[in-house]
């Protein structure tokens, strides 16, 4: 496992190493040793700085509601860095009506994710043109009937203020940290004073690459929990070939699989530019898992 890439983007991430996927995060571990407050600032440092991978991607999301019938998604992410700037645009529609006109009937969703030293940008396709999406909506899913958020996809606590927790065990030695919210967060919702209050990280001990992460409000309770289910090697680097995102209150879940990958293409340019959106992208032959 000589070199490793990161789709640093939440639920997207490119976690390296597999853990189990229904594990819950655990606050210590005496076999895991703490960090002394230099190791654990560099460790965080590490994986702050870390860089995305050019990639295109194919992936399937099945929404596994508590009580009902699981519904397929499937998709696309195209990802491309430019200088200091990371564009990611993603694609997800539903896989198959299964003779429900109404599911048949939802609208694709078309994301552009601008990620730059100047702050993020947020784009989405509404039918007749791109909109900017308000940081208020950044929690709300990016299409009905999904968990998934651009919170999720753009991961903005990589520049929050990081607190070093302690050390852990979810199938492997990690470290957690914990990212304090800035003010603006709020959860979609009727009660306007739940907002997002922090969210833990656990980094791998080994390669300070992520390997779960928790979502609280500013009550302490547990919004959202993302895991690892597994990972696969595609052209020389370890990609995550499953996820789960947990609605911890609703109990429902969000599990993506990666299908398809071709690292390091050919894209072009203009397939991330807001005026982009709603066409189409062109994808690269990809590698099949």
């Amino acid at each position: 496992m000589q070199k490793f890439f990161a789709l640093t983007m939440g639920a997207l991430w490119a976690l390296i190493f597999i853990c189990q996927a229904d594990a819950q995060i655990r606050r210590a571990d005496t076999r895991v040793l703490p960090l002394q407050q230099d190791d654990a600032r560099q460790k965080w440092l590490n994986f702050k700085s870390s860089r995305t991978a050019d990639c295109c991607m194919d992936f399937t999301i099945e929404h596994a509601p508590r009580r009902g019938e699981s519904v397929e998604y499937s998709g696309t992410l195209f990802n491309l860095n430019d200088g200091a700037t990371t564009l990611t645009r993603i694609f997800v529609e539903k896989a198959e009506s299964g003779g429900d006109a109404s599911a048949a009937s939802l609208p694709a969703a078309d994301i552009l994710l601008i990620n730059s030293p100047d702050g993020a940008q947020v784009w989405k396709f509404d039918g007749n043109g791109a909109v900017r999406l308000p940081k208020s909506e950044w929690l709300s899913p990016i299409m009905d009937g999904l968990i998934y958020s651009p919170f999720d996809l753009l991961v903005p606590y990589k520049s929050w203020e990081a607190k070093y927790a302690g050390p852990g065990r979810i199938g492997q030695a990690v470290h957690f940290f914990d990212l304090q919210a800035p003010e603006g967060f709020n959860l979609p919702g009727e009660d306007p004073d739940v907002k997002v209050g922090k969210v833990r990280v656990a980094l791998t001990r080994e390669f300070d690459t992520p390997a779960a992460a928790e979502v609280y409000s500013n009550f302490g309770r547990l919004l959202k929990t993302l895991t690892l289910a597994s990972a696969k090697k595609i052209d020389g680097a370890w990609l995550a070939a499953k996820l789960e995102l947990r609605d911890d209150i609703t109990r429902s879940k969000d599990i993506l699989r990666f299908t398809a990958a071709k690292m390091r293409p050919a894209l072009p340019r203009e397939i991330f530019s807001p005026e982009s959106l709603g066409k189409r992208p062109k994808k690269p032959l990809l590698e099949e898992f």
